[in-house]
């Protein structure tokens, strides 16, 4: 949330972004990745950008200010918390058990979500609201601003993850809730929002993205930076030059697959 307020501006609903600033902010994320020990140096780094710039451009092309703030946002969730866990998701899953959620529900009392703009979806770490019970720990002069629902979410929440605690099994007794394992031929997430408790499917989950930045992504930053990696030889610098051809045609192929 705190990332998502930084877009803020002059508490204004429809004030997002425009296509220059998302890509100043998308680039400044992504050179973050790009680590150069020669700054002297060539690398590709226009086409590592060039990668990300595609896989999030608005399609159909779009002006809409705020359409380009969500863009963003999809983005930088994607890459900092979405895939991150993904990949986790899959290391672990190799070994133990693992239980995923996405916390897609925003609290239905007001008392929550004062200070935040309607525009953010669910704040991060807001699922911790539930999971310590916060609905029934309000003092007595607030206790009845908190919606009946939210405590419903509370209770439910508080069994499971008791459950897991208690069973490594979330869903052992006392909820009916489908809640699958992850398992990397069949990587299902719960997904807990406003109207149900269900296990994600590629209609509401952007499995493309989390591989986009766990496989391709890294194999375009290596190929983009191999350049200053690579020992000078004795045939000079038309050498490092061709060398560095290369590495562009490559990390074009690379593209090239991702539009197939």
């Amino acid at each position: 949330m705190e990332d998502a307020l930084l877009l803020n501006k002059d508490d204004a609903e429809d004030a997002g972004i425009s296509q220059r600033e998302f890509d100043l902010m998308r680039e400044e994320v992504i050179l973050s990745d790009i680590t150069i020990e020669n700054g002297s140096c060539f690398t590709n780094q226009h086409h590592i950008q060039d990668a990300v710039a595609f896989f999030y451009k608005p399609i159909p092309p779009t002006t809409n200010e705020t359409v380009l703030r969500k863009q963003f946002l999809d983005f930088y969730t994607d890459k900092v918390h979405g895939a991150t866990t993904y990949q986790l998701a899959k290391h672990l899953g190799k070994h133990a058990p693992v239980y995923l959620y996405r916390f897609d529900l925003k609290p239905f009392s007001d008392i929550a979500n004062e200070g935040i703009p309607s525009w953010i979806g669910v704040p991060h770490n807001f699922d911790l609201i539930f999971t310590f019970g916060l609905p029934y720990l309000a003092a007595p002069s607030d206790f009845n601003k908190w919606d009946y629902r939210d405590k419903s979410v509370s209770e439910i929440i508080m069994k499971m993850w008791t459950n897991f605690a208690w069973y490594s099994h979330p869903t052992n007794s006392g909820v009916i809730i489908d809640w699958e394992p992850f398992e990397i031929e069949k990587p299902g997430y719960l997904i807990i929002d406003r109207q149900n408790f269900t296990m994600s499917t590629t209609e509401n989950m952007n499995y493309r993205a989390f591989e986009f930045w766990t496989d391709f992504y890294p194999k375009v930053v290596a190929i983009g930076t191999k350049c200053c990696r690579e020992v000078l030889d004795d045939s000079g610098a038309d050498s490092i030059i061709s060398q560095c051809a290369k590495q562009t045609l490559l990390t074009w192929l690379f593209i090239l697959v991702l539009l197939s």
